[in-house]
């Protein structure tokens, strides 16, 4: 499948699991969460409304945490502790 098709499958997917939720709470993950992980550092958590929770990862395999990067000038990177 084209890699095009495939970022459009993908984007309605994670369209339908996130569009029109709120977020509730921001927070970075505790060290349990870490160490049950087996991650060596701590990534930002974006929790929902619906307790979904969002945490960026170093790789598709979550090899460990990742810095989420933004288009604010305030704030242009989230980082990984």
């Amino acid at each position: 499948m084209p890699n095009n098709l495939i970022k459009k499958q993908w984007a309605k997917e994670v369209a339908k699991h996130l569009v029109g939720k709120q977020i509730r709470s921001v927070r970075y993950m505790t060290n349990q969460e870490v160490k049950d992980a087996s991650w060596y550092h701590a990534a930002i958590v974006i929790e929902l409304d619906d307790k979904t929770l969002l945490y960026p990862m170093a790789d598709d395999e979550g090899n460990d945490a990742g810095a989420l990067g933004t288009n604010n000038n305030e704030l242009q990177v989230i980082p990984v502790i």
